[in-house]
C-alpha cells in the first residue's frame, strides 16, 4: 500500500460537532462506570467520577436521530457548547499537588 492511497484529511470543525453515533457515545458511558476509570478519577481527584454527562450524551444523540437536520444541527452545537463551558470550570488533577520552595525538613532521613 503506497502513501499516495491513504486519506489523513480531518472534517472540519462543523462536521465534528454535528456528528453523533449512538454506539460511540454508549462506549464512553460504559468506559466511565468501569473499575479502572473509577479507580483512576478517585487516585487523581479524591472523588467519585460523575457518568451524568455522558448520560446527557447518549440520550441526546438518540433524540437527534428522529429530528430534521437543522433542529439536529442545532441541538447538537448547544451541547458542545454547553460542554466546552463546563470544561473551563473543572479542577485539573495538577491542582492536587503544591508546589514546594524548599525540601522537607528531614530529607533525605539522617537516622536510617
Amino acid at each position: 500500500m503506497s502513501a499516495e492511497n491513504i486519506d489523513i484529511t480531518k472534517k472540519s470543525t462543523e462536521e465534528e460537532v454535528l456528528d453523533c453515533k449512538v454506539g460511540e457515545c454508549w462506549d464512553k458511558l460504559y468506559y466511565c462506570y468501569t473499575l479502572g476509570h473509577q479507580a483512576l478519577h478517585y487516585y487523581r481527584y479524591g472523588t467519585k467520577k460523575d457518568c451524568s454527562e455522558q448520560w446527557k450524551d447518549l440520550k441526546l444523540c438518540f433524540k437527534v436521530k428522529t429530528k430534521s437536520e437543522e433542529v439536529a444541527k442545532k441541538m447538537l452545537s448547544e451541547r458542545k457548547a454547553e460542554k466546552d463551558a463546563l470544561k473551563v470550570g473543572q479542577k485539573s488533577s495538577l491542582d492536587v499537588w503544591t508546589e514546594r520552595d524548599a525540601p522537607p525538613a528531614n530529607f533525605p532521613p539522617q537516622d536510617v
